[in-house]
């Protein structure tokens, strides 16, 4: 890949019902990023008061945060249908993202798409 591309991943549309992360996925699959940009879209929200907070993690266990733009890998909390984006510039071989969900019967219907920079 020449300087400038890009490689990307989407997950979803998916439905968040409970807190959760998604299956591991190695950053082997983004051989030759050096940093990504991750945008969280949620298409739509139902509940009370619902909130979503979205983090990606690196490690085998999940358990360290990524380095991003301020020194964390969350997203802006969402309450409503929209978007946010997350840079992320330091980063292991292992990349996943944890949910957690908020209010009564909460419900979102999001994508989360990632795309690297080589």
């Amino acid at each position: 890949m020449g300087c400038g591309e890009s490689k990307n991943l989407r997950w979803g549309p998916m439905k968040l019902t409970a807190d959760g992360e998604n299956d591991l996925l190695l950053s082997g699959d983004f051989d030759g990023v050096k940093e990504f940009a991750g945008t969280l879209t949620v298409l739509s929200a139902t509940g009370t008061a619902p909130t979503l907070d979205v983090n990606f993690v690196d490690g085998p266990e999940n358990d360290r945060l990524f380095i991003g733009d301020t020194n964390d890998g969350a997203f802006s909390q969402m309450a409503g249908a929209g978007n946010t984006k997350k840079y992320i510039t330091h980063f292991s071989r292992f990349v996943n993202f944890k949910y957690a969900l908020g209010g009564t019967n909460p419900e979102f219907i999001v994508v989360i798409d990632i795309n690297g920079k080589v």
